[in-house]
């Protein structure tokens, strides 16, 4: 995620990100806080233009289950979207293609289908006017 205006802008944590699956037409978060842990707090980074977060992941369940979060599924074939909880919300959508026989699911083999920055995520988490 890149700040791509000319002007300094602020965000959460790198933290504030989501994994969901399409199941039925509809987005679920399949990502969870581990054992009692809830919420985000109000820290706000600042990135210049041209800077912000890169996040690299292994397409599994362990992999995604790193630092603050858990998958709490197997990362079964099918279409998937990484969330960054800002404003606006961005997602990026991608496809589990293939499977392991892991206990973890799916892992390693992706195809990313489309990049959105505000399509793809719900309405009511589309751009408020500032530039990603």
């Amino acid at each position: 995620m890149t700040n791509v205006a000319t002007e300094r802008e602020s965000t959460g944590t790198r933290h504030r990100y989501a994994l969901q699956r399409r199941t039925d037409g509809a987005w679920r978060t399949v990502t969870l806080f581990p054992g009692g842990r809830t919420g985000f707090n109000a820290t706000a980074v600042f990135h210049d233009p041209g800077e912000g977060f890169e996040w690299s992941v292994r397409a599994s369940a362990t992999g995604f289950s790193a630092g603050k979060f858990v998958v709490c599924e197997r990362l079964a074939v099918g279409e998937y979207r990484f969330v960054y909880d800002g404003a606006p919300a961005l997602a990026v959508r991608f496809e589990v293609v293939g499977a392991s026989d892991s206990p973890s699911g799916a892992s390693g083999r992706l195809s990313r289908s489309r990049r959105s920055s505000s399509r793809g995520t719900p309405p009511e988490s589309r751009s408020r006017g500032r530039s990603w």
